[in-house]
């Protein structure tokens, strides 16, 4: 993902977005490989860009890892969950149900649902 930073990458963002998608489902491992080396930080500025196929794929990547305790530490804080809530009101669907998603699963975390609740 380093390497495919910018605006020229756009197809090849989606598409390594989409593969990792698929390899986070596989379990806790595979979310520490693609969470290493700043990995958490570079999928979030894809989710936050402005092509909504990269926004929803890096968005339901990080709904894929929404367990892993990093994921949970980082999408908990204020800004962050703002952001979220957001995304649920995208006009793109499969990027608002990723969103939901994501929420619903971090409302059993007692820190993400005094978060939601503040």
């Amino acid at each position: 993902l380093k390497r495919l930073a910018g605006e020229d990458f756009v197809l090849q963002q989606f598409d390594a977005l989409l593969a990792l998608t698929n390899v986070a489902s596989l379990n806790a491992a595979a979310h520490a490989a693609i969470l290493k080396d700043e990995g958490y930080s570079l999928i979030e500025n894809l989710q936050l860009g402005n092509n909504v196929l990269v926004r929803r794929a890096a968005t339901e990547l990080i709904c894929n890892m929404v367990d892993s305790a990093e994921v949970l530490h980082r999408v908990t804080r204020p800004t962050v969950m703002s952001i979220w809530v957001h995304l649920m009101e995208e006009q793109d669907l499969a990027t608002a149900e990723a969103a939901a998603g994501a929420l619903a699963m971090l409302a059993a975390e007692e820190a993400a649902a005094r978060e939601m609740l503040a």
